[in-house]
Formats: structure tokens, C-alpha cells, sequence
């Protein structure tokens, strides 16, 4: 298989989905409050180890910080997926992938790209969430090793 932006112009983006959203079936990976936008990754920036590797960033920054209920959220986070971007697969995390027209031809807008390729997508979340689930495919476990 082709790497996704390679040769066809396609351009794509990660979906980071946690346990208790893909437990959940159905559309869940794509419901946010209707404020929030999606939190994505640009393919072009960032690999589906990358997008694992700042989930666990983020939870090791929760540890540190000054606040004991967000100290205690990463403490949780880490004691139920560990510290490495294997065990948070097996403690059930996906990535999905999908074509950024996904997005755009929804009426979704891209906040501004964070360097670590981070981007948020505001859209009508309810309304496009299924279709979305739809478009997207899951990476394979064997992208997650080099």
C-alpha cells in the first residue's frame, strides 16, 4: 500500500479515538460538544505513532501539573495505558484516518496547524459524525512499527 500523501494528492488526517469513544460504536469517534472542534492530526506532519506519542505527552504534562484534578487525570491515564505508544493500543486506543475533503466538503473550517501537525475542525458535529465514521479507515497495527 501507498503511503496515503504520496502520488495522489490526497491529502489526509489522523483521528486519535479513545477506548471508551470506540467502545461505544457507532459515531462516537467524531462527537464533540458543538463549540469544541475535532481534534485532528495532518498526515503530512505527523505519522500514527506521532498522534499516540502526544496522547501520552499530554497525560505525562497532566502529572505535572499544579492543578490535584488534572494532576490526577494523567496519573489515571498513564496507570490505565502505561507510557508507550504499544501498550496504549492494547489498552484499546485506535487511530483512523481519513481524506481531509472529508472534512471540507462537510462545511468543516481548520483552526490554524499546531508544528506537531495538531489541528482542530469546526463543524456540525452531530449532523456529519456517521458519515465521517464511514469515510474513515482504521491504521493498522502494523503501521505502528517501523
Amino acid at each position: 500500500m501507498a503511503e496515503p500523501n504520496q502520488g495522489t494528492g490526497t491529502r489526509y488526517v489522523y483521528r486519535r479515538v479513545a477506548p471508551t469513544q470506540w467502545e461505544a460504536g457507532s459515531h462516537a469517534a467524531f462527537v464533540e460538544k458543538p463549540e469544541q472542534g475535532l481534534s485532528l492530526f495532518r498526515a503530512e506532519v505527523q505519522t500514527p505513532i506521532g498522534v499516540v506519542e502526544h496522547a501520552i505527552r499530554a497525560a505525562k504534562e497532566k502529572q505535572q501539573s499544579p492543578d490535584a484534578k488534572v494532576r490526577k487525570l494523567g496519573e489515571k491515564q498513564l496507570a490505565r495505558n502505561g507510557e508507550s505508544v504499544e501498550s496504549w493500543l492494547d489498552a484499546g486506543w485506535h487511530v483512523l484516518r481519513l481524506p481531509e475533503s472529508a472534512f471540507t466538503d462537510r462545511g468543516y473550517v481548520f483552526g490554524p496547524t499546531e508544528p506537531d501537525g495538531h489541528v482542530e475542525a469546526f463543524g456540525d458535529h452531530d449532523r456529519y459524525a456517521l458519515e465521517l465514521l464511514e469515510l474513515s479507515e482504521e491504521v493498522p497495527r502494523h503501521e505502528f512499527h517501523g
